[in-house]
């Protein structure tokens, strides 16, 4: 039998390993800077976690936000701390992941995710994350990010850098739950809405601009909606101080057949992409891109095929193409590979 005093000396050792980390570090939102393997090596081009912008927002007591996109808050999860490992669950309490605490100060935190056989995998991956503030503040100002300049205000373009945040969950969400036809004359077809507005250095947003239209009827329902949701908006920050900055948001609907073809054609590409059967994928990414036109990650896996294939300017039009589109996930590969 083991000893009370090695008993306590194990007991002692855990605690002092918790105390490590401050529990109350972990509010606030946080932006993966850095993915790797537990034994930091690097991962291989064509693994897209490595360059997809991944954004937690841990909010007392238990909620947590995980965003793909720098300008909505995500999906919504519980999550609770036991001893050094942060566990992820649904709203109806169901597990859904368990990440370990590798470090956690005010403005770094490293979490790791278990690979295949649990934390002592190999292949377990380990995220580095620091402050949303700190992060936009590393990113540079570029011209492009400037949208205008009158008498000396200068209202931005929406970019990771400067951008408005809506107070719900996500304004996409919000739109797609308030804007629908109860006409009888709806969406019956593949369509698609893009819209730009201004929120002002107070957080209102207005100047509502419908770049493209679906038909009469919708687009004075999303207008009714946009106006609801004026003021539920956070303002964007430049140096600590609140700007005026250009927003913009897409609906996009598909015919049923057209959606699920994009689906099969998807799981199809991404089977014979782990086979590295390239040219089978790129045939079918270019199948699933028809139908779904604008997906960051079947771009990004495209590019990959065409650059194995020795298509190096095919692949950094499709990496430019997720740019033009507002994600970040091919900015490390065009960096690389495409001057």
């Amino acid at each position: 039998m083991r000893s009370f005093l090695s008993i306590l000396i194990t007991f002692l050792a855990s605690q002092s390993l918790f105390a490590q980390f401050n529990a109350d570090n972990l509010y606030g939102s946080w932006v993966k800077t850095n993915l790797t393997y537990k034994d930091g090596g690097d991962l291989p081009d064509e693994n897209v976690l490595k360059s997809t912008y991944f954004k937690y927002t841990f909010t007392a007591p238990d909620q947590l936000n995980i965003s793909q996109l720098y300008y909505e808050n995500g999906s919504q999860f519980i999550f609770e701390i036991l001893n050094n490992d942060i566990l992820v669950r649904t709203s109806g309490g169901s597990i859904i992941n368990q990440l370990h605490i590798v470090e956690l100060t005010h403005n770094r935190m490293v979490l790791q995710a278990p690979g295949r056989l649990g934390f002592d995998d190999p292949t377990a991956l380990k995220y580095t994350f620091t402050r949303e503030h700190i992060f936009q503040n590393s990113l540079s100002l570029n011209p492009a990010d400037i949208y205008t300049v009158v008498k000396g205000d200068t209202i931005y373009r929406e970019c990771q850098k400067v951008y408005a945040n809506f107070k719900g969950d996500g304004f996409q969400k919000y739109l797609y739950a308030n804007s629908f036809d109860d006409t009888g004359d709806g969406v019956s077809r593949v369509a698609h809405l893009a819209a730009t507005f201004i929120v002002s250095k107070t957080g209102i947003a207005d100047s509502l601009v419908i770049r493209e239209g679906i038909n009469a009827h919708f687009d004075k329902t999303f207008i009714k909606a946009f106006n609801r949701a004026k003021k539920s908006w956070k303002p964007a920050y430049l140096n600590g101080k609140p700007v005026a900055v250009e927003m913009h948001t897409e609906l996009n609907y598909g015919a049923y057949d057209s959606s699920v073809s994009a689906i099969e054609y998807t799981e199809k590409a991404n089977q014979a992409f782990k086979q590295k059967d390239y040219q089978a994928a790129l045939y079918f990414y270019d199948e699933a891109l028809k139908n779904h036109a604008a997906d960051p990650e079947n771009l990004y896996n495209r590019g990959i095929c065409k650059q194995k294939l020795g298509n190096q300017s095919g692949a950094c039009e499709d990496w430019r193409k997720i740019k033009e589109l507002g994600g970040t996930e091919g900015d490390e590969l065009l960096a690389k590979y495409c001057h």
